[in-house]
This record gives structure tokens, C-alpha cells and sequence, in this order.
């Protein structure tokens, strides 16, 4: 019964670190952001991103197994297209 315990209390410690729905990417879970129709492609986010997983397009797109959900793309979007998915 030890083990069981120990084992309910490490997961349910490390579940309330992660932020849902996530994506499985090397190991580490993680949240990806999205952007909505409400993009206006002003290229903004693109230049902020650190990671470069934002594509262009009528709408732009960014590549869930890029991104590192830092979140800085949605602080910079003037319409709030971004937002995590």
C-alpha cells in the first residue's frame, strides 16, 4: 500500500503542474498556442517568437511540436488571436 500512495502522491503533484489539454513532445508535456481567424497577419508574433514556429499564411499558423508555450506570440498580438490550445 506504500507504493500505491507514494505513487498517487507523485502523480497527482506533477498533474497539477501541467496546463490542459497538452501535447506529448520530447518527453515534456506541453501546451501549444493557436491562432484564430481573428488573425490579422501583422507578422508581429513572428518576430517575437524564440523559437520560430510560426508560419505565414492568410492566417498564421504555429507548428504545435515547435512551440514551447511561452506564451510570448499572445502578449504581442494586437487582435488576441493567440491563445493556448
Amino acid at each position: 500500500m506504500g507504493n500505491l500512495f507514494s505513487d498517487f502522491k507523485k502523480l497527482s503533484t506533477f498533474a497539477s503542474t501541467i496546463k490542459y489539454p497538452f501535447t506529448l513532445t520530447n518527453e515534456l508535456f506541453i501546451m501549444a498556442y493557436v491562432i484564430t481567424e481573428d488573425c490579422i497577419a501583422c507578422g508581429t508574433c513572428i518576430d517575437e517568437c524564440p523559437v520560430d514556429a510560426i508560419s505565414e499564411g492568410d492566417i498564421y499558423v504555429i507548428d504545435p511540436e515547435i512551440c514551447t508555450d511561452c506564451g510570448t506570440c499572445a502578449e504581442v498580438c494586437p487582435t488576441e488571436a493567440i491563445h493556448p490550445e
